[in-house]
């Protein structure tokens, strides 16, 4: 069954309209349910969120659970802040290995109205926590294919219950093949070699620089990539080579439409691995 992520700032109303959504589909689906999010894993938001270790360290645990619980007969609500695009894609992956539809809600509240809000929440993230991952959120957009199908509710706006269960239940575009039939389908002759070449060059790019001279923060513009890596901290050379070989399997599953768009893809890819180290 589907995967629902929900994402916005602190105290967004994220939780309000994931458990809306609940409530829609039991009662008018009669859909089994489950909502994860901090408070259901028994998790203090406050404590989750502290730094950037126990922040990792809590996306993690997220995800696993995600993972755990996708299956046939359960809807996946993530209510989270889920605020890195490298995340979501990793979470778009889970949902497409599984085989189930997957769609985004996007809560797009001022960050005003939510601070108001952050500081009548109580176990909620308030003060600094606030202003330091509501600065960090990474919207969500339509074009991105793990971004897509993308719900944006906005203030005083109505949860789109009716809408979202029409993707996600009843959605005929969802392909019902096997992943393995679907790919060898898709799959240009020269892919595979493509697929080596191009993310060869990013990790022998990303090497060269370090070794240059490493600073905190310095960028890598690669060869055929529009966007560029932003570098938090020296990567090896054997963690590199375990998260190329961590996206080739991701690219087995869930293969990008044009050759061109590898590049772009495996450094979306390490943004969200990077946040693992």
């Amino acid at each position: 069954m589907p995967l629902v992520v929900f994402c916005g700032i602190p105290s967004s109303g994220k939780t309000t309209r994931a458990l809306e959504l609940k409530a829609y589909l039991e009662e008018k689906h009669k859909s089994t349910v489950i909502i994860l999010n901090e408070e259901n894993l028994n998790l203090v938001k406050t404590e989750a969120y502290k730094d950037y270790t126990a922040e990792k360290m809590t996306r993690a645990f997220l995800k696993s659970n995600v993972e755990k619980n996708v299956n046939k007969n359960t809807v996946v609500i993530l209510d989270s802040l889920n605020y890195i695009k490298g995340y979501r894609y990793e979470l778009f992956c889970l949902a497409r290995s599984a085989q189930t539809p997957h769609c985004v809600v996007y809560m797009d509240i001022s960050r005003e109205t939510a601070r108001a809000y952050s500081e009548k929440n109580e176990g909620g993230l308030v003060g600094d926590l606030f202003e330091d991952y509501a600065g960090r959120m990474e919207v969500p957009n339509q074009k991105n294919r793990w971004d897509s199908p993308l719900f944006q509710v906005r203030e005083g706006e109505q949860t789109p219950c009716e809408e979202i269960t029409r993707v996600i239940l009843f959605d005929e575009k969802t392909s019902k093949d096997p992943v393995s039939t679907k790919l060898e389908a898709k799959l240009p002759t020269n892919f595979a070699f493509e697929l080596e070449k191009r993310v060869q060059n990013i990790i022998e790019a990303i090497n060269d620089k370090q070794n240059s001279m490493f600073t905190k923060g310095m960028t890598v513009q690669c060869e055929g990539c529009s966007k560029k890596l932003v570098l938090h901290q020296n990567v090896s050379l054997i963690e590199l080579k375990k998260f190329k070989k961590e996206f080739f399997n991701m690219m087995k599953l869930n293969p990008v439409q044009n050759i061109n768009e590898i590049g772009d893809s495996f450094i979306t890819f390490l943004e969200a691995a990077f946040q693992r180290l």
